[in-house]
Parts: C-alpha cells; structure tokens; sequence
C-alpha cells in the first residue's frame, strides 16, 4: 500500500514506541513518493463457490496472543474465525445453518466492574474479568443482533442470546457495534439503518446467563441519509458513524450523552471519497491512536484507508493506498479492523485486517498487514502495551 501522510519530517523513536512529526503530524497536505507497503498474510475464507465477505473484527486471547482470533462476517455463510496468519479456523453458523451475518465487533469484560485503573489478579475467567462477547448482526434467518460469548480455552463461539429480541431499526437493520462504558462498565450495541437513523442499546444479562438487548433503545441518533458502518471508543467514550456520502460523525457514545454529533471527516476533503464505510480504532497509551475510516471509492477503483487522530478534533493525519502485490489489488473494501496488540511472531507490533471485495474467482477474502509496516512510512504511533481490556 502507498502511504500519503500530513506531515515529511523524519521518524522518531523512544520507550518501544514509533511516532512521527513529534507524535502527531499538524501539516494537512499529501504528499507523494511514499514507499510502497503490501500484507503479509491472506486470508483464507470457507471453501465454497462464492463469499460475501462485508466486515471483521479482532479478538486479542488474554493470555497467549498466538491464539488470538480474526472474526470474519461473512453474510452466505456465517461468522468465520480465523487465526491470525489468516488462516480458516472454523466457521459458525449457530443452531442455524443460515446464518447470515453481515457485521462483527468484539466487546471485552461484559459483566465487569467499570475500570478502576487498577491491576487485577488471578485466572482470566474469574468473574471480576466479565466475560468476552462478539456482537454480530445477523440479516438471515431473522434480521437482528446476536450475542456470541468467546470461550477462550476452546476458542470458539458459543450463542447466548437471550429469546425474544426487538426489532431493531424498525426490522431493517444495516449495521452494528459494541461499547462498553469505563465509566459505568456496561455494555452498548448500537444498530444503523439506512434512514440514517442509529438505535444504541443496552445488553443486559439474564438469570439463565444469556444475554440480550434492552425492550427499547436508549437512545436514538439521526442523520440525513444513508449510515452503516460505525465504532466506539470505549476508553474516551466516543462513537463514530459513516454517513456514507457525507462523511464521518462522532457522538458522545455514553446513554445519556448529546444526540447532536460533530463532522470530524467529510467527503472531498484530504482525498475522502464515497462511499464512506468500515471504521476502526487503533488504540495507544495517554488517549493516542488514531480512527481509521474507509474511502471506498468508485467501482473499479481503488480504496483507501484515511487516518485521523483519536484525540482533539480528530485532525487528518495520513492516507493508507494498498497496493497490489503480492496477492491482487484491494478494491472496494467495506470493512477494517486493527489492533496494537502483539498476536505473535508474524504480527508483533499490531495488525490490520481490510476485506477485499473484488477478485477474480467473484470471492471475497481479506488481506492482513503488520501495523508496523503500516506506521513506519506514515509516521503513526507504534504502541504495543497498550489494552482495549483496560488490564
């Protein structure tokens, strides 16, 4: 991939961390001349004829970060887990053969206590460590949101979702992601709808250990036309949402917060093309890292992915082009995923993961690049100890 970043001064390093332009670049021009960055891994989807492949998340293990997990939703065949070469692992598809899912996040420590900034002890699966869940949207056999605890010793994916579910976005759902507040240490999904309108839910847990959504939304954002991709920022509280030919909008992402959102991102500007998708956040120590957003452009042509701080005003920092070898060109990605955690010797510093939807066999896969590879030409911030789990 070409790296266009904001900012041509030279690399610094100090303390294990990468960081360019004095930590943040501020210069808003792109420049070019940019070493060319490929991915180390392709991702093997389920051997069939056709994938659908649309989103992805990843699951750091708790204690050993080879056996990590890459979650891929695939919407003709399920929720696909992968290891992190990329490599098929298994496929789920529940009770259900048809599963349908189109969306997946990853949600630490459902059932905790809010974080208190202090180190806790003692096995990974006491109750004081909540439980892992992955939230996926489903649009078959019922359109709706599914909640799947991640048994780390197994590896697997077990259904806990609580019966009678709402409808959520009128029946019509598009997209989805997860939230849990450091404040308060409860967890949130939000659900987009092609109206434009966001319905954020609170997950609540059962006397028979499954989990569900709340009767009806806690709140509700609304934007003029078509969203579907989102995240949340669960350490500053921040949501963001695609409004796919406007841009990015971030909203506090707290229950009670504002239902008036900022612009951060918009279209045309910085090379930002429609549509706008996938989001992801790239986590880093004293609220560093940046937003990933993804241009996907027109068909035909190539995507992008744009990097924003996560801090302040969210300011553009860099572009990331992927580039064609060595497994084919990158086109129209829709979703992304990354995260600053070691997941071994292949990934050491951090992954990112982005979905390929075009290829010539009319499967979709994914393609999986070291975060380094990533930061040293653009600049950004390389930072390992940092932990979405606020452990």
């Amino acid at each position: 991939m070409t790296i266009r970043r904001a900012c041509a001064s030279a690399l610094v390093a100090f303390a294990g961390a990468v960081v360019g332009c004095g930590g943040f670049p501020t210069v808003h021009s792109n420049l070019g001349g940019f070493p060319t960055v490929s991915p180390r891994a392709r991702g093997v989807t389920a051997p069939v004829p056709v994938n659908k492949v649309n989103d992805a998340a990843i699951w750091v293990h708790p204690t050993d970060p080879e056996k990590s997990l890459i979650l891929v939703s695939n919407e003709l065949r399920g929720v696909e887990l992968h290891d992190v070469d990329g490599s098929l692992e298994k496929l789920f598809a529940g009770d259900d053969a048809n599963l349908r899912a189109s969306n997946v996040d990853v949600l630490y420590g459902f059932g905790a206590a809010a974080s208190n900034g202090g180190a806790k002890t003692g096995p990974w699966d006491a109750p004081e460590f909540g439980v892992d869940l992955a939230i996926v949207l489903a649009q078959a056999p019922e359109a709706g949101i599914r909640v799947l605890r991640i048994d780390a010793e197994k590896r697997r994916l077990r259904d806990v979702t609580a019966e009678n579910q709402p409808k959520v976005a009128g029946g019509a759902p598009v997209g989805s992601c997860a939230y849990r507040s450091a404040r308060t240490g409860r967890g949130y999904v939000f659900v987009t709808a092609k109206s434009g309108k966001t319905e954020q839910y609170e997950l609540t847990a059962g006397a028979d250990a499954r989990i569900g959504l709340g009767a009806a939304p806690v709140r509700v954002l609304e934007l003029p036309s078509k969203v579907k991709f989102c995240c949340a920022d669960d350490e500053v509280g921040a949501f963001y949402v695609s409004e796919e030919n406007v841009g990015v909008w971030r909203f506090d992402a707290e229950p009670g917060g504002s239902t008036t959102g900022r612009l951060i991102a918009r279209v045309g500007e910085h090379g930002l093309a429609a549509d706008v998708v996938g989001l992801g956040v790239y986590g880093a120590g004293g609220g560093r890292g940046y937003l990933l957003a993804v241009s996907q452009g027109e068909k035909g042509g190539r995507s992008a992915i744009k990097v924003y701080r996560r801090d302040g005003a969210n300011e553009f920092v860099a572009s990331i082009e992927p580039a064609a070898e060595p497994y084919g060109p990158l086109e129209r990605i829709s979703g992304v995923a990354v995260t600053n955690r070691p997941l071994g010797a292949r990934f050491p510093n951090g992954l990112m993961v982005a979905n390929d939807r075009i290829n010539a066999n009319a499967s979709e896969d994914f393609k999986l690049f070291a975060w380094e590879d990533v930061a040293g030409p653009a600049g950004l911030v390389v930072d390992t100890k940092w932990s979405a789990r606020g452990k």
